[in-house]
């Protein structure tokens, strides 16, 4: 079994510190998440006033974040909306993604701070730098490896069971693909992002009438004075973001799931 790179674990374990915000009591959260660092980092379900579970973590598998929903069921209320925030390499997260780490050996991030263009640019090329050693990617508009493949078919199979769930359970999923810095998108080709995001949405969703909404490029979220890295919302971002989603969420609403 491949082991996981350590830059990875170095760059994001620490963040572990900041998850875990809860709705207290049974059947109570009406908004839920799951996610990695980009879901961690999305939302604030309390600046919006609503009974709301940030279950994402550092870093985290879709797999993991279904588990951990799963876990939790008896705090979600029926008709919750379900986000499922959608990271540019979640379609091919493998089963032995690890994540062992020490946080205490690693400083966090300024996550709520505003980055400099320099400091802004320079984490989107470490993030370049970490993620092509991970997935064994040498150019984004290369074809997608087999070893990349088959975790992408694992997981449209893993995550169309948990839309089968979902829906059993009488909750409202919603793929999300939150923002980002301009510095960092402009390093993914439209080849890529179709590859490793817009087809796996596709594919998941196919037939179920699941909505995907998708800010990758929305206007609202140019403004770098909102993000803390180029990759993570800091505060004043995701209080708007998540005000951004509830909003479209009800306006785009799927109704009872299916």
């Amino acid at each position: 079994m491949k082991k996981r790179s350590t830059s990875m674990a170095s760059l994001f374990l620490a963040t572990c510190l900041l998850a875990g915000a809860a709705a207290a009591g049974t059947n109570v959260a009406q908004w839920v998440n799951i996610g990695s660092n980009s879901g961690l980092f999305a939302f604030d379900w309390e600046s919006a006033g609503v009974q709301g579970l940030n279950l994402a973590g550092s870093p985290q598998s879709l797999r993991r974040g279904v588990a951990i929903l799963k876990s939790r069921r008896r705090e979600i209320a029926g008709g919750a909306y379900v986000m499922i925030p959608i990271c540019l390499f979640s379609s091919v997260v493998p089963e032995s993604y690890d994540l062992r780490s020490s946080a205490a050996s690693h400083p966090l991030l300024p996550f709520d701070g505003m980055p400099d263009e320099k400091a802004m640019s320079g984490f989107a090329g470490m993030l370049d730098r970490v993620w092509k050693k991970e997935f064994s990617i040498h150019d984004y508009a290369d074809p997608m490896t087999e070893t990349n493949r088959a975790a992408y078919s694992a997981n449209v199979a893993r995550m169309r069971a948990f839309l089968g769930w979902c829906r059993q359970e009488g909750l409202r999923p919603v793929f999300v693909l939150p923002p980002a810095a301009k510095c960092l998108r402009d390093l993914f080709p439209d080849s890529f992002m179709k590859a490793y995001v817009y087809d796996f949405i596709r594919d998941v969703t196919n037939g179920t009438g699941v909505k995907f909404l998708d800010y990758w490029h929305d206007a609202e979220f140019q403004d770098e004075r909102l993000y803390a890295t180029s990759l993570f919302l800091n505060k004043t971002g995701r209080r708007r973001f998540t005000k951004k989603v509830m909003g479209d969420c009800i306006m785009k609403s799927n109704g009872d799931v299916k």
